[in-house]
C-alpha cells in the first residue's frame, strides 16, 4: 500500500473511532443532558416564564364525569330494607384549574398560591341531564346531627343532655320538613340548594350572642349545600411548594394551610455529566390525625409529578381528603401516539389497618374495623359524616358491600389511574 494512501486511511480510521466514541458518549449522557436543559426551562418564577403560564392556566382541556347514585326504594329503607341503588351518568362538566400565585419567598425557592377550579355542565355532550330526579341521604341535616353531637359531647353533663338537644333537633327538623332522605335533582344536589334550617339558626344565634353563646360554624357558605357549591370557583388552600430554582423539586409540597413539610439543601456538586447532593429533611405535619404519619405532607400539590418521572412509586397531596396519596406503577402504556407510565391508586389504599397496617392512623374506631375496610373517613378533614371509597364500594369489606344492593364493582371500569408522560 503507498504510505500516502496509508496514512489517509489511518486517519479515516481514527475520524471514524472517535465519531463513534462521541456518538456513544452523546447516546449515553443523552438523559442527563435533557435533564439538565429541562431543569434550565422548568421551574416557576416571578416573571411567569413558559412553564409557569402553562401551569397556572393549564392549556389542556379536562373532562369531569359524574355519576350519582339514587335510592329506589325510600320508603322501604325507613322499614329497614337495604337501600337499592340506581345509577345515573355521566353528567359530563368541563373543568378549568387556575392557580392564583399569593408571593414567592425572597430567594425565589418557594411559591404560594391559591388552586381555583371551576366546573362548567355540558348540556349537549351530557348523558344525564340536571333535571333528573334521584333520592339521596340528606347529607346537611346528617352534617349537623353529628356537629350538634360534637358540640354537646364538649359540655358538662353531655349523657344527660342529649336526649333533650336531640329531642329538639329532631322537631327542629320536622318543622322544616327534613327527613334523612331527600328527593333533589341532580342539579340542587350537584350545584346546591338552600338548607333553610341554617336561616333559622342565624336568627336565633343573634339573641344568643348577645349573652356570649356562639354557635358552630357549618362552612356552607350562603346557607346552601352542593357537591360542586363549594368547590366551583373557591380558593383552596393556600399551598407552599417548591419552584425548581436550585435543585428543589419542582411543585413538591412544602406547607399547606401553614402547615409545613420543609427540607433544606445542604450541599451539592453538580457537573455537565452528574450530579451529586445531600438532602437534609425537617418534617412538619398536618393535624388531622392521630399519627405523623398519615399527617405526613408528601409529594406534589398534584397537577405533576415532578421532573423525569420514573416507575416507583409517588406521592400527591389531596386537599379534599387532607392527606396524601401513594401512586403506584404498573406498566408503559400507550396514549395517543405519546409513551406514558400508568400509575394507580393501589386497592390497599383504603383497607382496613389489618391489611393494610400503615392505615391504623386512619382508621378513627379501631374497635369497628370492619368499618375502615375499603373506606376512608373523612370525618377528621371536613368535620363532618363523610366517607371516600373506589366506585361500586370497589376493594370494599363484606360489612360494606352486604349494606347496599345493586352495586356491580369491576376492577377494569372501576379501578382509579392516571397516565404520565415521563419526561
Amino acid at each position: 500500500m503507498d504510505p500516502k494512501e496509508n496514512r489517509n486511511h489511518q486517519k479515516r480510521l481514527i475520524i471514524v473511532t472517535l465519531i463513534l466514541f462521541i456518538t456513544s458518549l452523546i447516546y449515553v449522557k443523552l438523559d442527563s443532558l435533557i435533564e439538565i436543559l429541562l431543569r434550565k426551562e422548568i421551574f416557576i418564577n416571578d416573571e411567569h416564564n413558559e412553564y409557569t403560564r402553562s401551569w397556572m392556566n393549564p392549556p389542556v382541556p379536562i373532562n369531569f364525569d359524574i355519576y350519582v347514585f339514587s335510592i329506589a326504594n325510600p320508603g322501604n329503607v325507613f322499614k329497614k330494607s337495604k337501600p337499592k341503588l340506581k345509577e345515573y351518568g355521566p353528567f359530563s362538566y368541563d373543568m378549568k384549574i387556575e392557580k392564583e400565585i399569593l408571593s414567592f419567598s425572597a430567594d425565589q425557592k418557594i411559591v404560594k398560591f391559591y388552586d381555583i377550579q371551576s366546573y362548567y355542565f355540558k348540556y349537549g355532550q351530557s348523558k344525564g341531564q340536571l333535571f333528573q330526579q334521584v333520592y339521596v341521604i340528606n347529607f346537611p341535616a346528617f352534617a349537623m346531627a353529628s356537629m350538634v353531637h360534637s358540640f354537646v359531647s364538649s359540655l358538662p353533663f353531655a349523657n344527660g343532655l342529649y336526649p333533650v338537644v336531640f329531642g329538639m333537633l329532631n322537631a327542629f327538623f320536622g318543622s322544616h320538613r327534613e327527613t334523612a332522605i331527600k328527593k333533589l335533582t341532580v342539579g340542587q344536589l350537584l350545584h346546591g340548594y338552600r338548607f333553610e334550617i341554617l336561616d333559622t339558626m342565624d336568627k336565633i344565634a343573634k339573641p344568643l350572642a348577645l349573652f356570649g353563646i356562639s354557635l358552630p360554624d357549618t362552612g356552607l357558605a350562603d346557607n346552601k349545600f352542593g357537591i360542586l357549591w363549594s368547590k366551583n370557583l373557591t380558593r383552596n388552600g393556600p399551598y407552599q411548594v417548591f419552584t425548581g430554582r436550585d435543585d428543589t423539586n419542582v411543585l413538591e409540597m412544602n406547607a399547606y394551610k401553614g402547615k409545613q413539610s420543609v427540607f433544606e439543601l445542604i450541599d451539592k456538586f453538580e457537573s455537565f455529566l452528574f450530579r451529586i447532593s445531600f438532602k437534609l429533611f425537617y418534617n412538619r405535619n398536618l393535624e388531622f390525625y392521630d399519627e405523623s404519619s398519615c399527617n405526613a405532607l408528601n409529594g406534589t400539590e398534584g397537577s405533576a409529578l415532578g421532573l423525569n418521572v420514573e416507575r416507583h412509586d409517588y406521592y400527591i397531596f389531596q386537599d379534599d381528603l387532607c392527606r396524601s396519596m401513594k401512586l403506584t406503577y404498573v406498566k408503559d402504556n400507550w396514549v395517543n401516539g405519546i409513551k406514558t407510565y400508568r400509575f394507580i391508586i393501589d386497592k390497599k389504599t383504603f383497607s382496613s389497618p389489618e391489611k393494610n397496617y400503615e392505615n391504623r392512623c386512619f382508621c378513627t374506631d379501631p374497635s369497628d374495623e370492619d368499618f375502615c375496610d375499603g373506606v376512608l373517613n373523612l370525618f377528621p378533614c371536613l368535620k363532618a359524616p363523610f366517607g371516600l371509597s373506589f366506585p361500586h364500594l370497589l376493594y370494599a369489606g363484606s360489612k360494606h358491600k352486604n349494606s347496599v344492593l345493586n352495586l356491580n364493582p369491576i376492577v377494569e371500569k372501576h379501578l382509579t389511574f392516571v397516565e404520565i408522560e415521563p419526561n
